[in-house]
């Protein structure tokens, strides 16, 4: 990942994990590992960000004021996080039991 990436979630995402350190941090806890699964990008596209894209050209539409703009254009940014780098990041499910 190249550099600018990296500042990037360290600035709009700094507590962001890697799975190999979730899956230390739950055996750290004292946690026994079920199972775990990342949620396909179809979900993300369809479920999230495809509604979010249309509700956002809406309120773009509805409000031209500059300060609902800025906004839109911060949901807009992360609509296109989301499309440039999709392969690189995901949310990831934990089933885990007590020990």
């Amino acid at each position: 990942m190249r550099r600018r990436d990296l500042d990037h979630w360290a600035r709009e995402y700094p507590a962001i994990r890697d799975v190999a350190t979730l899956l230390a941090v739950i055996e750290e806890c004292g946690y026994e590992m079920v199972n775990h699964f990342t949620l396909p990008p179809s979900s993300w596209w369809d479920d999230y960000y495809r509604p979010l894209q249309q509700s956002v050209t809406e309120f773009r539409d509805r409000h031209r004021e500059a300060d609902a703009q800025r906004l839109a254009d911060q949901v807009q940014r992360e609509i296109d996080v989301w499309h440039a780098y999709a392969e690189f990041y995901g949310y990831e499910f934990f089933v885990m039991r007590t020990r």
